[in-house]
């Protein structure tokens, strides 16, 4: 209406991780005509058994105006209400006082946003990572935007990788979680250091 070009719609009644198709119809009046046939009079029928091609009728045509109102598709899109991935933490890793086979691994939380093709670690990442790129619309190895708002956190989850390994996914010697009860900026992990067979 008037200047606008765009509709825009707030739906109040979605749910997180659901997958909604909004489907948008344009509805067309069409202006046609209809017709309505009467035969009148039928002549020949008399001489029909010996000549059946000949007959003949008289046909009144009545025209009359035709309306209909039709949904024709006009716009279709999917959605997924979902978070953009987070964004990576910073990590300091400091020698543990008394034992030079430990180390301290110190996470902080991250705010920002930053984008990035994803590196694949494990074998379920593709179908992580494919279904985040379907949700925002982006052709297959593309980067995707990974945010934080929040510095605030309750989990890390690492990952101990053979970083000697050329092929992808490396391989992951450990995987350590560590979490609070309440939301923080930052964690620490004392860990042994796994010394990589040459």
């Amino acid at each position: 209406t008037g200047n606008e070009d765009f509709l825009r719609l707030f739906d109040t009644q979605i749910k997180y991780g659901k997958r909604y198709i909004y489907r948008v119809y344009a509805y067309t009046l069409i202006v046609g005509t209809s017709y309505r046939y009467q035969i009148n009079d039928i002549t020949g029928i008399a001489d029909y058994e010996l000549n059946p091609t000949k007959l003949f009728s008289e046909i009144c045509v009545f025209p009359s105006p035709s309306m209909k109102l039709v949904a024709v598709p006009y716009y279709q899109k999917m959605i997924v209400v979902s978070d953009k991935p987070p964004i990576f933490p910073d990590v300091s890793v400091y020698p543990y006082r008394g034992d030079k086979n430990r180390a301290v691994f110190l996470l902080k939380s991250n705010v920002g946003s930053v984008k990035e093709v994803p590196v694949i670690l494990r074998e379920q990442d593709n179908e992580i990572f494919d279904s985040i790129l379907e949700k925002m619309e982006l052709p297959e190895n593309s980067e995707i935007e990974f945010s934080s708002d929040d510095p605030r956190i309750q989990a890390f989850y690492l990952m101990f990788l053979d970083w000697k390994q050329n092929h992808k996914p490396m391989k992951i010697l450990l995987t350590r979680t560590i979490s609070k009860l309440m939301p923080v900026t930052s964690m620490s992990l004392a860990n042994k250091l796994l010394l990589h067979r040459l």
